[in-house]
């Protein structure tokens, strides 16, 4: 493939395979976590990854555990920001 072919985020290459980095370019995302623990590591290296591709990710998190569950008011907020978003 030629050099003009390499995205924004940089020539990521895997064998002879140019991965198409546009596939999350200016992509809304929302990030989520249900577990058994508090996931913010987690989320934290998702939104790195999904920002490096190009992505536009929600400054708030959904986080929720078995034992601290979600406030209604407050992933109702997050959700009705998020709506908005994709709209545009």
């Amino acid at each position: 493939m030629a050099a003009d072919n390499v995205g924004a985020v940089g020539g990521v290459v895997s064998g002879s395979v140019m991965l198409k980095l546009d596939l999350f370019t200016l992509k809304k995302i929302q990030l989520a976590s249900y577990s058994g623990s508090n996931g913010q590591d987690v989320l934290n290296s998702l939104r790195n990854q999904f920002t490096r591709l190009g992505a536009i990710v929600m400054p708030r998190e959904i986080i929720s555990t078995y034992e601290k569950k979600c406030k209604d008011d407050s992933l109702e907020r997050i959700l009705s920001q998020f709506e908005i978003l994709i709209k545009e």
